[in-house]
């Protein structure tokens, strides 16, 4: 029995046969950059903090109500320059009363030195007993003491007179007045009255890790004195908070007696030149040493690789644009950057813009990366990887 179809059945199977496959996407469109090898140099970084390269408290010496400030909050002030008075009204009464006293002593004195001048050739020639110039003797003697004594007090009320004038100890930036005219200061203990910093050249504390220390201790231990001051002198780079790099170069200043205990560090200071006082103390500052130089390495944008649990893969783009990842070491990076130094060779092209729309063995449209003004070239220098914790905020 011959069977007869529905002719919407036939529509359906004649539009079936007539249907084709939309075609592929195209490829999608990536940038990629070329890696060469170079020598490129390692750093040692560290973070801290700046402070000045003189920090001051300036503090009321003596109590009193706090007459005048004469100087302006935030202003340059010069060493010697008058800052703050303290109502001298009663330190001047009491340098008066003091050189009273001191007349008195005098004259006590000059009494019983007249005494002994008169007893002394009477006794000689047995006119008085010898006690009696003894007991002038010991009288001159106990006189001469109360001079002493008042001249003493002459100069401790004086000294303290000239506390109520509070002058700059240096030359620097001072800070807002801690106190205002017309309150009571010095009483218990001394008042801190303001700060001055001194912002030229300006210092940078930083901590190194104890093994960083022993690392530098072993490569200085053949040189003398001198090389170790070349070695350091200029050394130091300074990036602040914005990730600028601080023009100037630092030397080293100190490193401190002993490794803290509790962090396992070495509280190490650098000072860079500051002529135009732009850098505050209290700024963050992110401070690199020359340590050494990788051999045949590459610098890579940070965006070209990806990093899963410490390990560290790029997208390579093959002569047939075929897209194959690849895990590389990478043993340090800086800012925007990372260093290479196995897994990729010179000449090949990585993806730098793009990897969130590849996967391995795709065909990609490989076009140039042009990178961006603030991406260091790359010879750019590589920090090293041990980092020391942030130093303490630095306090006088």
């Amino acid at each position: 029995m011959r069977t007869r179809l529905h002719p919407s059945y036939l529509l359906v199977a004649l539009a079936a046969a007539c249907k084709t496959e939309p075609p592929p996407p195209p490829p999608p469109d990536v940038q990629v950059m070329t890696v060469e090898q170079s020598n490129v140099p390692l750093y040692a970084e560290y973070t801290g903090q700046t402070r000045g390269s003189v920090e001051l408290e300036v503090r009321a010496r003596v109590e009193g109500i706090l007459l005048k400030q004469h100087y302006r909050d935030g202003s340059a002030v010069k060493k010697g320059e008058l800052l703050f008075t303290i109502d001298p009204a009663n330190y001047q009464a009491k340098v008066t009363q003091a050189q009273g006293q001191m007349a008195e002593a005098q004259a006590a004195l000059t009494r019983a030195s007249n005494d002994v001048k008169r007893y002394r050739p009477l006794a000689e020639k047995k006119a008085i007993p010898q006690m009696t110039l003894d007991n002038a003797l010991s009288a001159e003697e106990a006189a001469q003491a109360g001079v002493a004594a008042a001249k003493a007090n002459v100069d401790q009320a004086k000294l303290d007179l000239s506390y109520t004038r509070i002058s700059a100890e240096a030359a620097g930036l001072a800070g807002k007045a801690e106190v205002l005219p017309g309150n009571f200061v010095g009483r218990g203990e001394p008042t801190l009255l303001t700060q001055i910093s001194q912002l030229d050249p300006i210092h940078a504390r930083f901590s190194i890790p104890e093994q960083e220390l022993i690392r530098i201790q072993q490569e200085l231990g053949g040189m003398t004195q001198e090389q170790r001051k070349a070695k350091f002198k200029g050394a130091f780079e300074m990036e602040l908070a914005d990730g600028s790099r601080y023009p100037e170069k630092g030397d080293l200043i100190f490193g401190e007696r002993q490794v803290d205990p509790t962090t396992g560090t070495l509280l190490v200071e650098v000072a860079f030149p500051n002529p135009a006082r732009t850098v505050r103390p209290g700024q963050f500052a992110r401070v690199r040493f020359l340590r050494g130089a990788l051999d045949s390495a590459m610098v890579v944008p940070q965006r070209a690789v990806r990093e899963l649990q410490g390990t560290y893969r790029v997208a390579v783009v093959d002569d047939s644009n075929r897209v194959f990842f690849r895990t590389v070491e990478s043993p340090s990076a800086f800012g925007s950057v990372r260093v290479i130094t196995k897994g990729l060779k010179s000449g090949e092209r990585i993806i730098v813009e793009g990897l969130q729309r590849v996967r391995d063995s795709m065909v990609v449209n490989p076009k140039p990366w042009t990178p961006p003004s603030s991406v260091p070239p790359a010879s750019a220098p590589a920090p090293d990887t041990a980092k020391a914790p942030a130093a303490a905020p630095v306090t006088n």
